[in-house]
């Protein structure tokens, strides 16, 4: 909306903010506050953001043939990763290493418990607070947007056919992409640094899938491939730790995001073109974003 205010020529400069505090309250009362998003019948019989990022969990499990071994062994190495990336990030929320041997011996130990079946305690994000801003303007910058997109889902989980991918995420991919005139977002492999919503560790997979990044046979492995999504890789991704380590603070996050994407453009060489990638709702009211060096 900011972006296409300044765009119509209404403004001149529009300032949006993204700002959470959810710290205020306990777990327990702060998943019943996020719950409010999910459909009132749904939610009475217990559905949460958790179990939603469960749901997409088992899809994924049925899709690639996974039992629980091998699950919670790629859980490891994605919640390994963010951790990775986390703890060089001054930002960071949960900002100390968590080796896949440790995400073992305390899931052994009955630490890292499982809370929705197959999500265990750090395939979650936690809950965070943060504020973020920033300045659009039509006076001429190192950085421009190029492309906006946003699309929506059904509202209801059950009337859904998969949970293996997000329609709202593809949807606006497309617009984004289009109009920033990118035919096949691939060849932009190397130049492109790519922030994508990742509150479960089962939720990582598909982003890349469903953002057009990675073919759906090589999901699985494209997070612990530091030569795909490492600070080296053809899509850099989530090098702060994404939600998983850096934090959710729920309604700063997208803009948080873009923060993160306009640092990176201004400060590294590398990248040409960054990707936020923001989801709301029950996986249901999703936005891409691209920024581009001038």
């Amino acid at each position: 909306n900011a972006y296409l205010e300044v765009a119509s020529g209404r403004y001149d400069r529009v300032l949006a903010i993204g700002i959470q505090k959810m710290t205020d309250v306990n777990t327990e009362e702060a998943t019943k506050i996020i719950a409010a998003v999910i459909d009132r019948e749904e939610a009475e019989y217990g559905l949460t953001m958790p179990a939603c990022g469960a749901l997409v969990a088992k899809s994924l499990m049925h899709d690639y043939k996974l039992d629980d071994k091998e699950w919670t062994e790629l859980a490891a190495q994605w919640v390994a990763r963010a951790h990775r990336f986390a703890v060089q990030c001054p930002q960071a929320h949960l900002s100390f290493p968590l080796p896949v041997e440790r995400y073992m011996a305390d899931r052994d130990n009955n630490r890292n418990w499982v809370y929705y079946d197959p999500l265990r305690l750090y395939d979650c994000c936690p809950m965070s607070d943060a504020v973020a801003a920033c300045i659009l303007t039509a006076e001429p910058q190192a950085v421009q947007v190029v492309g906006v997109g946003s699309a929506t889902d059904l509202p209801t989980v059950a009337d859904r056919g998969q949970f293996a991918s997000f329609p709202a995420t593809v949807m606006a991919a497309r617009y984004a992409y289009g109009m920033a005139g990118v035919t096949d977002i691939r060849d932009m492999a190397h130049k492109l640094y790519v922030n994508m919503h990742d509150p479960f560790s089962s939720f990582g997979p598909v982003n890349l899938v469903d953002l057009g990044l990675i073919e759906h046979q090589d999901a699985l492995q494209a997070l612990c491939d530091d030569t795909t999504t490492g600070p080296q890789g053809r899509f850099p991704t989530n090098l702060s730790g994404g939600l998983l380590a850096r934090g959710h603070p729920l309604g700063a996050t997208g803009m948080v995001q873009v923060v993160e994407n306009h640092r990176m453009l201004l400060e590294t060489s590398q990248y040409q073109m960054a990707l936020a990638h923001s989801i709301g709702g029950p996986i249901n009211n999703n936005v891409v974003t691209l920024l581009e060096k001038t």
